[in-house]
């Protein structure tokens, strides 16, 4: 089966391509600031290419960058390549949207994740994966390289070898290309749940809500892939019923997800996040057969990009600490993690990367 689909961006959506916007090619002009197209500068002006070729040391602080701009009588308002909303701190960079050909898009395997993270969410999967987690809590091992083998090995215990895995039967595109100016950038602010307020500034460039992608979801035929037994013995019983499947248990695993969330907020009174996760809410149970939600990118959480739908316990979280190596705080387990990457819009908060996907069969 083949099906096109259609994204809808609800809320800011950054996919980082790993490319940074350097500090110096942002210009601050009053109380706005700039991102200088500096290759485009490079190519067209030879006097200023000359100067950097001997005075390499103006790209390394932006006043003086912006003064030569001014000695050699180059406005840079005649290379602008972006805008950046809100305050913006001196020494800053800006993080990147992956792109092709300067042309932004969603890559088809950021999409897949997404899928892939969600679906086992809201089907058996989920508690298959809980209880090897469990097991594996309760092990004796001690040693990291040892307790790290079993982590990669709990998707082999769950869905067998790589090719016997369902999600080896999805094939998600990369969406079409939009433009260059479809792309905005503005803060993202780390907010400490506990601390009720915001502890750090990120800079990237997002796609904003309201902008519109598309591509093509494949599902394969169970018969391409051989022996399939173990699939149909343990979920798909019925290959023909996998589409409903399919979005049903998405918006089932987005649900549990939303409920968790809303409760960690609700408990802190964050009067915001509880607004928006209400308005989602209202809108995965208004959605038709054929769209589901979700959470894809930079910066969505611990539990976003994880099989978890509920709150760690404490022994928990200190496991997990240990295997990625995180320093011990004080923490409280019920609020691991503690903070919240979200982008203020007109004055609220709004966590990132969510989406409304619509299937459409061709």
């Amino acid at each position: 089966m083949v099906f096109n689909y259609k994204i809808e961006i609800l809320t800011p959506t950054v996919i980082l391509s790993g490319d940074k916007i350097k500090s110096f090619e942002i210009i601050k002009d009053g109380n706005k600031a700039f991102v200088v197209d500096f290759d485009r500068l490079i190519r067209n002006e030879e006097n200023f290419m000359n100067f950097v070729i001997n005075y390499p040391e103006i790209l390394g602080d932006r006043n003086n960058f912006l003064n030569t701009l001014k000695r050699l009588n180059i406005n840079y308002k005649n290379y602008i390549k972006n805008e950046i909303k809100g305050y913006i701190k001196g020494n800053t960079e800006v993080s990147e949207f992956v792109k092709t050909a300067g042309r932004p898009y969603i890559p088809g395997s950021s999409l897949k994740g997404a899928i892939r993270t969600f679906l086992i969410k809201g089907t058996q999967f989920q508690g298959e994966y809980e209880k090897k987690f469990q097991y594996l809590l309760e092990s004796k091992k001690d040693n990291k390289k040892d307790i790290k083998k079993l982590v990669k090995n709990i998707d082999l215990k769950v869905f067998g070898k790589a090719v016997m895995s369902p999600f080896k039967l999805l094939k998600v595109s990369d969406s079409n290309y939009l433009e260059y100016n479809d792309l905005k950038i503005t803060n993202i602010q780390v907010y400490h749940l506990l601390k009720n307020k915001t502890v750090l500034d990120l800079y990237a460039e997002y796609l904003d809500s309201g902008k519109v992608l598309n591509g093509t979801i494949k599902i394969d035929d169970f018969e391409k892939y051989g022996n399939m037994d173990f699939i149909l013995r343990h979920y798909y019983k019925d290959p023909r019923l996998i589409f409903n499947d399919f979005v049903k248990n998405i918006n089932l695993g987005v649900k549990r997800y939303i409920e968790k969330e809303k409760e960690i907020v609700t408990e802190q009174g964050i009067e915001d996040l509880k607004r928006f996760y209400n308005m989602l809410e209202d809108k995965l149970n208004n959605l038709n057969e054929n769209q589901f939600l979700l959470q894809l990118g930079f910066s969505t959480g611990f539990y976003s990009k994880t099989i978890f739908v509920k709150n760690l316990e404490a022994k928990q979280v200190r496991f997990l600490k240990s295997i990625l190596g995180k320093r011990k705080k004080n923490y409280k387990p019920e609020f691991f993690p503690l903070t919240r990457r979200v982008v203020k819009k007109d004055g609220v908060m709004q966590p990132l990367g969510w989406i409304m996907v619509t299937l459409t069969k061709k």
